[in-house]
Formats: C-alpha cells, structure tokens, sequence
C-alpha cells in the first residue's frame, strides 16, 4: 500500500501542465508542501488522495486553489546498512 515513499526516500518530480487520475503530484497547499495522488479530475474540480487512510480526501472546487509543482517520475529508496541491522 501507499505511494512505496518512505523516510529517507529521494523523489524526482518533473514540471508538467498535464496531470492524470493516478499521477503522484507535489502541490503547494496554504503554506504547506504536500506529495498526494490525482484520485479524481472533472469539471474543474480536483481530489487529491494521501496514502495514509486516515486522511481524507482533498477536494477542490478549483484547479486555481492549488499550485501543483510537478510529477513523481523517480523515487530512490535507501537500502539499510548492513551496520545499522547488527
């Protein structure tokens, strides 16, 4: 489950105009950066999804109410060393 984003995870967004139902977007919301899934795009409105169940849906009446940033196109995980595990 989830967006496979973990702590200590690198993600590369890429600007784009264009998003899709399914895309992993960065978005300026209020004052806050938030990394969220296009759960929903029709009639002007947009829905962003969290991973996280516990929090709901984001609806917006308005593209405008938002500032996307850009795209997940890459996400680079660390891979635990082996010194930590011991």
């Amino acid at each position: 489950e989830g967006f496979g984003i973990q702590i200590g995870s690198i993600v590369y967004f890429k600007e784009s105009e264009n998003v899709l139902v399914g895309d992993i977007v960065a978005a300026i919301i209020g004052n806050q950066i938030l990394i969220r899934r296009i759960t929903k795009l029709e009639d002007g409105k947009i829905s962003l999804g969290a991973s996280n169940n516990a929090f709901p849906p984001m609806v917006f009446e308005n593209a405008n109410q938002i500032q996307l940033i850009g795209v997940a196109s890459a996400v680079f995980k660390k891979f635990p060393d082996q010194s930590e595990e011991a």
